[in-house]
């Protein structure tokens, strides 16, 4: 055969992809199915911002019944009482003589003299820092993010190594269910320990669920479909973004709000049987009769 002849006829995917159009009603249906765990990132990105929010809370004073005396803990600048620290108590002030009097005075307690709280009342309760009485230990609250973050320096490689050995349909996959399992044990953490571990995990092994679910979805369409397959993607990561803001409203409890979002993410496993694998990945792993029935398919 004339090789001039031959490259002329040459067809590639990108020729296919192109007759058969970007979004045609088998893409649409794999899109729907793509988007939903980019929808769950999205929620997932910044769920750690309301787990670990800050509440409202000030020292308890155990030498008073009235527990917001306004005279027994220093105040700011902006004009709101100190949450760490309190006025000393004379020696001479003893519990025996709080109870006869079942009240506290401003003389009782020596306002040249800050202490640190002893223990906290707090007056919400939505987020881990009651749960786990983490008044006034702000690192601890940071540390939430920061863990969460260090956890996607392993979830990004991994998702890559199990994408270009098992498929991309598998990686995404295990990435969402990885998210669900670890999501839903956090929300059942019976200490701060237990939770941040858990917190390390669930992103380092189902972090890289929105690059998953992105190169699947460029593999499934052609040159000209990838930049609104790119806006697509980026619109559904923000909403998941706003969704998870107004269920944390809704619903004020760090425990409820993991469980709704996390749930979700496990029914992902059916994507086995429902999603497409990309026909890119497994012509390049010479599996050419599935990619062709994949094509034929759509």
């Amino acid at each position: 055969m004339d090789p001039e002849k031959s490259r002329e006829t040459e067809v590639t995917v990108d020729d296919i992809l192109h007759i058969l159009g970007p979004f045609g009603k088998f893409n649409v249906l794999n899109y729907l199915l793509i988007l939903f765990p980019v929808l769950l990132a999205g929620m997932y990105s910044s769920v750690y911002n309301f787990e670990a929010m800050d509440l409202k809370y000030r020292c308890a004073i155990p030498e008073c019944v009235d527990q917001e005396a306004n005279f027994t803990a220093p105040y700011l600048e902006d004009g709101s009482p100190a949450k760490c620290l309190r006025y000393a108590p004379f020696v001479n002030f003893t519990s025996n003589e709080n109870k006869l009097n079942d009240t506290c005075a401003p003389h009782f307690f020596d306002t040249s003299t800050e202490v640190k709280c002893d223990s906290y009342i707090y007056f919400e309760e939505h987020s881990i820092v009651k749960e786990f009485n983490l008044g006034c230990q702000d690192w601890k609250r940071s540390l939430v993010g920061t863990v969460h973050n260090a956890g996607f320096f392993i979830s990004i490689p991994l998702t890559g190594l199990i994408s270009d050995r098992y498929g991309r349909r598998l990686a995404l996959v295990f990435a969402s269910v990885a998210n669900g399992i670890f999501g839903v044990i956090r929300a059942f953490s019976l200490n701060y320990e237990m939770f941040i571990v858990l917190e390390f995990l669930e992103p380092a092994l189902g972090g890289g669920v929105y690059t998953a679910c992105f190169v699947l979805a460029l593999e499934l369409v052609g040159p000209k479909g990838r930049v609104f397959a790119s806006l697509l993607f980026n619109t559904m990561f923000i909403l998941g973004g706003v969704t998870v803001t107004l269920l944390s409203w809704w619903l004020q409890s760090w425990r409820y709000l993991l469980l709704v979002i996390y749930i979700p993410a496990i029914l992902v496993f059916f994507y086995l049987w429902s999603l497409t694998e990309s026909f890119r990945w497994l012509f390049s792993k010479g599996r050419y009769e599935e990619g062709l029935n994949v094509l034929s398919r759509c």
